[in-house]
């Protein structure tokens, strides 16, 4: 029992399978302007599969924002024809801060993919 105080012990529902993974599963899709709605359907399929709770957040004005910050400091207008990677990274990389907020309001372990599955 101490360990389990220490270590943010969950005590999980004891009613069905579906609600213990429910309250511990959680898939976040987070969209902008260049997602398609066959991700955002697979997403939501995927997570209704699994049982998991599902959540979608719209980021693109974080993205957006990253981008106008930098082209400003840069003086430099940033498009896709010119910065097709740097532009698909900064949406990958904005994703990070909410589901890591999500994860420690809930106490959570975060499971998220890595550069390398971007490859």
């Amino acid at each position: 029992q101490a360990f389990c105080a220490k270590i943010s012990y969950k005590r999980l529902p004891t009613t069905t399978v579906s609600d213990i993974v429910k309250s511990l599963l959680t898939c976040v899709y987070q969209a902008t302007e260049n997602s398609s709605k066959t991700t955002q359907q697979a997403a939501a399929t995927l997570a209704y599969n699994l049982g998991a709770e599902y959540l979608e957040l719209n980021i693109n004005k974080l993205v957006k924002g990253y981008v106008d910050l930098v082209s400003k400091a840069m003086q430099q207008e940033l498009n896709w024809e010119e910065h097709d990677i740097a532009l698909q990274n900064i949406q990958a990389r904005v994703r990070s801060p909410s589901v890591w907020l999500i994860a420690n309001l809930r106490n959570a372990l975060l499971l998220a993919t890595c550069n390398r599955s971007e490859a």
